[in-house]
């Protein structure tokens, strides 16, 4: 399987026009501004430390580790997304609706 991730596969699902998708790339100095805030001042952070900090304050839809409230997907779903949910759901229904 290709996009085994729930990024990669959303990037699969919307091939081709996935490849026009804008993405922002942080450097952990950028991290570490962004979340001064929430940081003790002149400590040392890894970007595993920062990582769920990160996700708390962006709050990204697609990531569900640390994301205790996802924001919304505004990507409208594809053909490929909606024919893998009802697959999912038959299997779902086939295995817990018996």
């Amino acid at each position: 399987m290709v996009g085994e991730s729930e990024i990669g596969q959303k990037i699969v699902d919307h091939l081709p026009e996935s490849w026009d998708w804008n993405i922002q790339l942080w450097t952990l100095k950028d991290c570490i501004k962004f979340c001064a805030s929430d940081l003790n001042k002149g400590g040392t952070y890894n970007i595993k430390w920062l990582e769920p900090i990160m996700i708390q304050k962006l709050r990204p839809s697609l990531n569900v580790i640390y994301n205790l409230h996802p924001g919304a997907d505004h990507e409208p779903r594809s053909e490929r997304e909606m024919q893998r949910k009802k697959s999912l759901d038959k299997i779902y229904n086939d295995v817990f609706a018996k």
